[in-house]
Formats: structure tokens, C-alpha cells, sequence
């Protein structure tokens, strides 16, 4: 859709004797959070500092109670705060803050509608009526509990921010001393910015990341978070997003890392801010101010990944600063974490067929930055407000994610946003460019940057707006977001998958490439030398192999999630039709719990294992037989048969299940495998389990049972049970393998006692 048009569419008794006057008089002196005030003086006027090696002092003048401020510590951990003076004290507080939406957000005890005392501080001396001198060397300890040498404090003014550097030793142990840096930083807030209300369905993280509202699809009161843009009369930007590249970022990946950034300058066009971003070099010098000022933001590399005994899965992150009133976000700090071994492999395993490229390791310099780059583009997402989270996923038809002319345009995935990876689908007879087989910003990132970012005349304006962009989502369904939730209730709430509307078709091409992977992986060792390659590629690929199974396995009493605008109507859950999830339970019966042999038994082989008690791929698929047998399932499943062409489907498909685990009961000559012995031991132990364990009905809670089998479910694996048992018996007579034998009199036991068919 054009830009255009989807613009149109779219403790306090030991501080004070008389704590009740001390509430009454912080209730009625204080202003609401969130509203305007007019700045008498920049802070150097208002907070001035004196430092000696014990004590640290601060002179505030009285223009600076009550005002909105903001505490921010070593660039990242930051509080809302105000000064109030009472009697001959001078306290800090956090207060409580109503913002803009009407949501009141409350510090500390979530119970208590209170400002939390930060510390008091007694007036020790007057320079003028209007400036009180305080000791604050309590406040500097209490945050960071270290503090034994205050000499060495440095700080610096600007733009309404006082920050300040303390270079502390500190005794670790009896014999070393470590050196930290703290930064403390005290600015004051602007003028509240004119907010956008959240909607579940948008996806936007609120102003408090910390809210369980980020983790759930309800309606709420809150501001989404984004930052300030503004244009002049001239339709010009007047202030942009500015990042300051971290000098440590190695020289070869900086264009990457601005590449990133120019992944998402269209979209904040089509929202109406041509050069919204900009890029600024600094100097080491410089940087460590840079990185811990409000006034800053800064994209970080983080050279923790090189160093010995850290775990190297944390990945890139970024931390916003935001201005709870509004939503503001003031800064933003991207750290790029990732490490380069793992996103080598990772690409590896998904596209080592398609991209000679990746045949020796270390990978040579432009693959590295071109993966780096989708990693920033990720986490500058993040730097913009928007959350991780499932955007368009089961939307993209999977024929146009093989397709050039469609990725150029489109990408392999609708969002930059989705943990969806590089494009494994494509085969080699494709001819697909390997530029177009990397994650970037997509049609969906656009969609959302210009809801939250373009500017609305009026509060009507934006929400019937929002109405219209919502009902876009009917028509393309790619523009959809859903959150990652532990239940995967559909193939909608899955990650690292293809967003593809084929799961299974994507999942079986994704196959493919896996094993033509598995091949080249000698090329590989030998042209890094690295034999090391041979455990770690095929180990990660089982946890790849794992995922593709279980996102089928989301079909198998699966819904689509639609969140229709409510003039609208129509359903909000809608069953996975009947046929493909037939089709899910075939394929996993097929392809998980009876493995290919290039998986279970790769030609390297010798190389990786010297005991069976190591088979990981055994583990996953009892994990992957869990997933089926879940409760959550099972519930989804009983629920469908109230829906006309889906009755007695639970039966349908665990039958179908029960079969396919013990297929080999039906051959003339019965033969199984010890990994086999071990799923279907694993299958009567989760059934048995189910069937004999105590139901709690003296919970009162409606959902208190959501994570119980229903009654139903166990009255089907009790009628599977008694079918079982009787093939079971009959296999017996049809087997001379003394294990075999041994195997099936165990099984056959345990489903007595589990059918309470034996004396215990």
C-alpha cells in the first residue's frame, strides 16, 4: 500500500516528627506530574556543587522545588524525582506521576498512592534567602554502597543536566582493589510532549517497560513511548534522532552499523520526518560522557563478548530512558552484544547452501557486517519504541518468499521486529541474491513508525486513524502484531520461523537446506581447520530442527488470533482448519518422531559422539510429544468440538497420534529401535500421568484448572489406553527379539497400572 494512502487510512518517622502534616502538605504542594511548567533558570543556576574527599554538597535554590526531573545513573537506571523543602529539610522524592493517559504510575509499593522519600537533607547553611546548602553524600552512597574516595568527583553543566563522574577503587577481597565509574546525572524535564495513546494491538511498548501491560493483549491507559519530532512552518525537522557511534565499534562494521540506520529513514518519512536519524562520530575522550548524559544516545559495542567465562547467548540489547508524563523516550542506548560465533552459526545452519560465503570460518568481514547490521536494525526498533513480539507472522505466501522481485520489495519477513532470522527457505535453485536473504526493515516496521510517529490535529483525528489502520489488518494481515506468549496458541505466537502462510511446505524446504548443510559441514571444518565446528553446527542444528517441529505442532489445536475493531465484529479465535491440522499431526508423526537417518545418524557421527546417553535429538522429541499431550492443548482441542465440522477431533488426532507412535506394532515382523523405545516409554509415562493425576476442585478461581486435564481428555487417553493395550498384547505374539519382547511386557505393565488393571 502507498505511503500516502496509508497515511489517510491510518521509614518516615525517622525523617520527620510529624509525618501526616509532612503527606497533607507533598499532596497539596506538589503539582500533578505531567504539567507544564515555565523554567526560571538552567539547573547550573539552580543545583550548584562542592566536593571535598568526605563530603559532597549541593546549594539548591528554591526555583528548583517541585519541579519535574530526572535521575539517571551510568546512563541507563533512571527515576523521576523532585525536590521539596520542608521545615529546615530539603527532601528527595520519587513522586507519583499521572501521565497524560490518566494512568497513575506509582514508585515502590504499587499499593501505596505515595511519593517514595529518596533521603532527607537537613539545611546546614543559607547563602541567600533563596539557597539552601545540603550535605547529599548520603544519597551518593546509598546508590552505589562503594563510595570511599571522594576526590576524585568530576562533573560538567549542560543543557540542563548536571552530571557527575566518580572513579572509585573498592577492596574486593583482601588482597585486590577494583576501579568503577559511576556517572550520576540530575537534569530537568521539558515541557511534556503530546502523547499517543497505547493500543494493544499496535506494537508499541508503553512509557514503564517494566509493566505487565508490555505482556499482554488488553486495552489499557497508557502512553506508547516515542520520541519527540517535531517540524518547523517549512515542514523541516528541527531537532533529529541522534546516535553517537561508539569509537570502539571496529572500523569494518561502522558502515553496517549506519546502514542499520538508514534501514528505518523511509519510514519516518511516510510518518512526515525526512531525516528523522543521524549518525555522529566521537572520540574515546569523549564518549564515556556521551554515553551516560540524558542529552545523548549512544550505539554501543560491547566488548564483554571476547572476554572469557561470559555467557556469549545475552545477545545486543537497548535500554531506553522515558518521561513516564508522556512517553517521551530522551535517550537511547543500543548495545550491539551479539557474538559473532553464534550469529556465524546461526546463518550457517539456515543458509550454508545458499552462500559460498559462509564455507570458512571466521566468516569473511562483509557477511559478518551485513548480519550485525540486521542485529542493530533489530535493536534500533527498540530504541523507537517498539517491542519484540510476533508481527504478521503465518501471513507472507510462502511461493513469494522464494520469489526476488517479491523480497526486494517485501523482505522475507514483514518486520525486522519478528525473531524470524535469515531466509531458509529459499533453495539453491532459486537464484535468489544472498543480499536478499537477510532479516531487515520491513513494509510492517513502516506501517507501525507512521501510527506512532505522524503527526494528528486532534484527539478525534487519531483514533478514528488508528480505527482505519486497524481495519487494514483484515485485508493485509502481515500488518497484524501479536505477543509472545508462553502458551503458543497458534502459528502465530511462534518464533524463529518463516513467516510463512505454508508452515509445513517452509518447514519441509527448511529441511532440505538443513541436510544439505550437514553435508558441506566437512568443506567447512576443513577450510577453518576448526573440528571444534562439527559439535556445535550439528547440536545447534537439532535446536533449529526442534523449533520448525514445534511451530507445526502450534497447528495441532492451533487458532488465529484476529483482533477485529469492534464495529467490525467477526471472531477473535478462529480453529486452524481441520485439514491442516491433520495434515501437522501426519507430518510430525512423519518427520519428528520418525527422524531421517542424514539427522539421527549424520557421517560425522564419529566425530561428536562417544555415548548414547548423549542423544539430544531423543530430547526433543519427547519435548515436541509434550507440547502435543499439553494441557493447553488438549483444552484448545475439546473447545473446537463445539464448532460445527471440527466434532470429535481431540479423539481423531490423538488416535492418529497413539498410532503413529507405535506404528511398528502394525508390521508382520516387529522391530524397534532403543531411541524409539525410549519416545514411546516417554509417551506412556505422559499419558499415565495424566490419567492418574488428582484434580484440585476446591480452587475457586475459574482459571485455576487452565493448566488440568479436563475430564474429557482423560477419558480419552483412558479409551486410548485400553485400545493400546490390546495391540500391545497382540505384538507380543508377533515378536522373538528378546528386547523388543522386554520392551513391550514393561509398556504393557505400566498401562495396567496406569488403568488400575493390576493389584498394587
Amino acid at each position: 500500500m502507498k505511503n500516502s494512502n496509508l497515511k489517510l487510512a491510518i521509614n518516615t518517622k525517622e525523617f520527620l516528627s510529624c509525618p501526616l502534616f509532612f503527606l497533607f502538605i507533598l499532596l497539596v504542594a506538589c503539582p500533578i506530574s505531567g504539567q507544564a511548567y515555565n523554567r526560571v533558570k538552567d539547573i547550573q543556576d539552580l543545583i550548584a556543587i562542592r566536593t571535598s574527599p568526605k563530603r559532597i554538597l549541593f546549594e539548591i535554590d528554591e526555583n528548583i522545588l517541585e519541579q519535574d526531573m530526572l535521575f539517571l545513573l551510568n546512563g541507563i537506571t533512571f527515576k523521576h524525582i523532585q525536590w521539596i523543602k520542608e521545615g529546615s529539610n530539603i527532601l528527595l522524592i520519587e513522586p507519583v506521576i499521572t501521565s497524560s493517559s490518566g494512568a497513575i504510575i506509582v514508585p515502590g509499593d504499587k499499593k501505596k498512592m505515595e511519593p517514595k522519600i529518596i533521603g532527607v537533607y537537613p539545611i546546614t547553611d543559607t547563602t541567600s534567602k533563596e539557597k539552601h546548602i545540603i550535605d547529599v553524600t548520603s544519597f551518593f552512597r546509598n546508590e552505589i554502597q562503594t563510595i570511599s574516595n571522594l576526590s576524585t568527583v568530576k562533573y560538567t553543566y549542560s543543557d540542563n543536566e548536571l552530571l557527575i563522574r566518580f572513579k572509585n577503587s573498592t577492596t574486593a577481597n583482601s588482597q585486590m582493589e577494583l576501579l568503577k565509574t559511576y556517572y550520576f546525572s540530575f537534569s530537568l524535564l521539558p515541557k511534556p510532549m503530546k502523547s499517543r495513546l497505547h493500543d494493544h494491538r499496535m506494537g508499541y511498548a508503553i512509557e514503564n517497560a517494566y509493566d505487565p501491560i508490555n505482556h499482554f493483549h488488553i486495552p489499557a491507559k497508557a502512553n506508547i513511548s516515542r520520541w519527540r519530532l517535531v517540524n518547523n512552518k517549512s515542514k523541516e525537522l528541527i531537532k533529529p534522532i541522534t546516535f553517537y557511534l561508539d569509537p570502539n565499534i571496529p572500523d569494518s562494521l561502522k558502515r553496517y552499523v549506519k546502514a542499520a540506520v538508514s534501514e528505518w529513514l523511509p519510514a519516518f518519512t511516510a510518518a512526515g520526518f525526512k531525516g528523522a536519524i543521524e549518525i555522529k562520530e566521537t572520540d574515546k575522550e569523549n564518549t564515556e560522557w556521551i554515553a551516560h548524559s540524558i542529552n545523548s544516545s549512544l550505539i554501543r559495542w560491547d566488548s564483554s563478548t571476547n572476554q572469557r567465562g561470559v555467557d556469549k547467548t545475552l545477545g545486543s540489547t537497548a535500554y531506553n530512558v522515558i518521561d513516564f508524563r508522556s512517553g517521551e523516550i530522551l535517550k537511547s542506548t543500543v548495545v550491539i552484544g551479539a557474538d559473532i560465533e553464534n550469529i556465524s552459526d546461526a546463518y550457517f545452519i539456515r543458509c550454508g547452501a545458499l552462500d559460498a560465503r559462509a564455507y570458512t570460518y571466521p566468516f569473511p568481514k562483509d557477511l559478518i557486517g551485513r548480519l550485525i547490521q540486521s542485529i542493530v536494525a533489530h535493536e534500533l526498533g527498540h530504541a523507537f519504541g517498539l517491542k519484540d513480539g510476533n508481527y504478521g507472522e503465518f501471513a507472507y505466501p510462502t511461493k513469494k518468499i522464494r520469489d526476488s522481485t517479491w523480497l526486494q520489495k517485501m523482505s522475507h519477513t514483514p518486520s525486522i521486529m519478528n525473531y524470524t532470522r535469515s531466509n531458509y527457505v529459499v533453495q539453491p535453485w532459486d537464484g535468489i541474491p544472498t543480499n536478499l536473504l537477510h532479516q531487515r526493515v520491513g513494509p510492517t516496521d513502516e506501517y507501525t513508525i507512521i501510527w506512532g510517529y505522524q503527526r494528528f490535529n486532534s484527539k478525534e483525528e487519531e483514533h478514528i486513524t488508528l480505527k482505519s489502520m486497524i481495519q487494514l489488518q483484515d485485508s493485509i494481515p502481515w500488518y497484524r502484531f501479536y505477543i509472545s506468549q508462553y502458551d503458543r496458541i497458534g502459528p502465530t505466537h511462534s518464533n524463529e520461523v518463516s513467516d510463512s502462510d505454508d508452515p509445513i511446505l517452509s518447514c519441509e524446504l527448511g529441511l532440505q537446506n538443513m541436510q544439505r548443510v550437514l553435508l558441506l559441514l566437512p568443506t567447512v571444518v576443513e577450510n577453518s581447520n576448526d573440528s571444534s565446528l562439527y559439535n556445535r553446527i550439528y547440536f545447534k542444528t537439532l535446536i533449529f530442527w526442534k523449533n520448525q517441529m514445534l511451530h507445526n505442532s502450534s497447528l495441532i489445536g492451533g487458532l488465529k488470533l484476529i483482533h477485529h475493531t469492534h464495529d467490525l465484529g467477526g471472531s477473535t479465535y478462529k480453529p486452524i482448519p481441520l485439514d491442516l491440522q491433520r495434515k501437522a499431526m501426519d507430518y510430525l508423526i512423519r518427520n519428528a518422531f520418525a527422524a531421517p537417518n542424514w539427522l539421527i545418524q549424520p557421517h560425522f557421527i564419529d566425530k561428536i559422539e562417544h555415548t548414547s546417553s548423549s542423544n539430544k535429538l531423543v530430547l526433543y522429541q519427547i519435548q515436541i510429544l509434550k507440547d502435543l499431550l499439553h494441557p493447553l492443548k488438549l483444552n484448545r482441542l475439546s473447545y473446537m468440538e463445539k464448532t460445527k465440522g471440527f466434532e470429535m477431533i481431540s479423539k481423531e488426532l490423538l488416535t492418529e497420534l497413539n498410532r503413529g507412535i507405535w506404528n511398528e506394532l502394525t508390521s508382520t515382523k516387529i522391530t524397534i529401535s532403543p531411541e524409539r523405545m525410549e519416545l514411546q516409554r516417554a509417551y506412556i509415562s505422559l499419558i499415565s500421568s495424566a490419567i492418574n493425576k488428582e484434580k484440585r476442585y476446591t480452587y475457586s478461581k475459574a482459571n485455576s484448572r487452565l493448566y488440568q486435564y479436563s475430564e474429557y481428555s482423560t477419558s480419552l487417553f483412558y479409551s486410548i489406553f485400553r485400545e493400546l493395550l490390546l495391540k500391545i498384547e497382540d505384538g507380543l505374539e508377533r515378536t522373538s527379539d528378546i528386547l523388543v519382547k522386554g520392551h513391550l511386557e514393561y509398556s504393557l505393565q505400566q498401562i495396567k497400572n496406569a488403568l488400575q488393571l493390576t493389584k498394587n
